[in-house]
């Protein structure tokens, strides 16, 4: 069973504390919320977690596999949307037969179909989001992370994201979601770590 236990996680940068000893756990099926100030930690968790920064304290998730959505990403301007996505599953290794598979679905379920051939230095922020997403919940983890994944979707793509959503909760997914929204995700039995009250 995927498990994440974390005891006495503490971060500090000189003699800033930006939280200390954080003791949780995670399980399967956890929908948690990170809310809280811009500078109240949240991003310094999720990095913690994914091992990019050093801290004190302990995380053990031996064998665990982590997808990571992140609040902004770089995107190479001369590949199309549909090069990119391509591209980017046989980096993970995603065998051909379920990358199409993988594809079709996402290009029918954020309405990308005709957007294939259109470059990425112009779209426009809310379709970049979209990619992200999708770059996200293309890679068969143990663990998704979605860093204010709300940013620059519109009612009906939020929609689509919310069902994806409850499907990785269905499927016994942990799911993390840093967020200055948390009313815009009316899901039940969720978790939420408040930043500003550690």
């Amino acid at each position: 069973m995927s498990v994440i236990n974390i005891t006495n996680l503490s971060k500090k940068y000189r003699n800033l504390v930006v939280f200390n000893d954080l003791t949780i756990t995670f399980v399967p099926g956890d929908m948690i919320f990170l809310v809280g100030n811009n500078g109240s930690g949240k991003s310094t968790f999720i990095k913690c977690l994914l091992k990019l920064i050093k801290y004190e304290g302990n995380v053990e998730d031996q064998n665990i596999s982590y997808s990571y959505c992140p609040e902004k990403l770089i995107f190479p301007d001369y590949l199309t949307i549909g090069d990119f996505l391509s591209l980017f599953g046989k980096v993970k290794n995603i065998d051909k037969e379920s990358l199409s598979v993988k594809l079709d679905y996402y290009y029918n379920k954020f309405n990308l179909r005709e957007h294939l051939d259109k470059y990425l230095i112009k779209l426009s922020k809310g379709t970049k989001q979209k990619l992200l997403i999708i770059l996200t919940l293309m890679v068969d983890a143990d663990v998704y992370i979605f860093d204010e994944p709300l940013n620059g979707l519109d009612r009906t793509t939020r929609r689509t994201f919310y069902e994806e959503l409850r499907k990785l909760h269905q499927a016994s997914k942990i799911v993390i979601i840093s967020t200055h929204h948390l009313s815009s995700y009316r899901f039940k039995n969720r978790k939420v770590i408040d930043f500003n009250n550690l």
